[in-house]
């Protein structure tokens, strides 16, 4: 018997977060469905997927950080660019035609894309009028100015909401005022995490604090006085002989991270920009100290390092994200306005003394999707 057909649709517009999260839940597909993939960001390294998989990628954008406008490295307008993705997607629902349709994060962001998605969905309902649409959404959605056409949008053209979070940690309502009148069924899958399976831990001889800033665009903020702490404490013995690992991110300007680079020369550190063995970091190290983002926090709870969460500013989840892990005693919590090298060096002494996390949290959260989508 032939297998269903699946179209993911995913895009990232500033950090990796999203995409890393959604080449898992992509993993857990694979085993059932024949999924294509649409990925409309610039490219991530590292990333890999089933050979089963088949992946079709759209011009990438990405959202400038002056302007906060869309833009692309292509050298076109972007009105060209939005059109050519428009065309390509189309296409490929045309061709494809899928019992299931799966779209990250739209309606309730991506707004920039609503041309090229409200199309590609109208097409599919038109080839397969059994389609299912289904809408992806992290654990803390932005904030939303126009709630009404949000649910308006979902109720009308979509079959069911699923949330990759656990509801003891936060559920819709918390950042979504008019949950009461979404009517499609509303799931809670449980996080999205990288598996431990075969993640062992060979670094053990190494003693080191890690270091990380997601994609990188707003890491040299953090990244900088981790740096001017550790060679602080460094010179007092307090960190004995423990180095310092740090990932800059993919996307860091090269300017800031030749700073970083030369800042580290000579002392106890090792700078990249990135690694496709990040949970193997994760796991083996004394202390993660990062941003608050969904798949770093995942990475953290899943391997319980102790951590020191700065939430970055760019994106509003993740905030909210730091405390509440605060809050369970599972990370420590340091807001960027707040962030001094004598602070964070204060917290790094303190986290370090600190015990590992324990918690429930549900990190199952792939393979529930899949669960999900099959009775839907």
């Amino acid at each position: 018997m032939a297998k269903k057909r699946i179209v993911f649709y995913s895009q990232h517009l500033v950090g990796v977060g999203h995409h890393f999260r959604n080449r898992q839940i992509i993993r857990a597909l694979a085993d059932e469905y024949d999924v294509y993939f649409v990925d409309g960001g610039r490219p991530v390294p590292g990333a890999t997927l089933p050979v089963s998989v088949q992946i079709h990628h759209l011009t990438p954008v990405f959202k400038d950080l002056v302007t906060g406008h869309l833009t692309s490295e292509t050298g076109y307008d972007i009105q060209t660019v939005l059109k050519t993705r428009k065309q390509t997607l189309n296409s490929l629902i045309t061709r494809v035609c899928p019992e299931v349709f799966i779209i990250e994060y739209f309606p309730f962001a991506r707004w920039e894309l609503a041309g090229e998605l409200l199309e590609a969905i109208d097409t599919g309902q038109a080839m397969n009028p059994d389609i299912r649409i289904i809408c992806s959404l992290r654990d803390v959605p932005r904030r939303v100015p126009d709630s009404d056409q949000v649910c308006s949008i979902l109720n009308h053209h979509f079959h069911a909401l699923l949330i990759h979070a656990d509801p003891q940690l936060t559920r819709l309502e918390d950042h979504f005022s008019d949950t009461d009148n979404i009517h499609i069924p509303v799931h809670y899958t449980g996080y999205v995490v990288e598996p431990l399976d075969s993640v062992g831990c060979e670094l053990q001889t190494q003693n080191y604090v890690l270091v990380s800033a997601g994609g990188g665009a707003d890491g040299y903020d953090l990244i900088k006085p981790c740096i001017k702490a550790w060679q602080r404490l460094s010179q007092r013995g307090v960190v004995e002989d423990r180095k310092m690992v740090i990932f800059t991110g993919p996307f860091m300007p090269q300017t800031q991270y030749d700073t970083l680079e030369n800042m580290c020369k000579g002392g106890p550190f090792h700078i990249d920009r990135f690694t496709s063995h990040f949970l193997h970091w994760m796991r083996c190290a004394d202390l993660s100290i990062s941003r608050a983002g969904y798949n770093t926090c995942m990475n953290i709870l899943t391997t319980r390092t102790r951590a020191i969460l700065v939430p970055g500013s760019l994106v509003s989840d993740q905030e909210f994200r730091a405390h509440r892990l605060s809050e369970l005693g599972l990370a420590y919590t340091l807001l960027p306005q707040n962030l001094t090298s004598d602070k964070m060096a204060k917290a790094i002494v303190e986290a370090l003394s600190s015990a590992p996390s324990v918690h429930n949290i549900a990190l199952n959260g792939a393979v529930k999707t899949r669960d999900i989508i099959r009775v839907i």
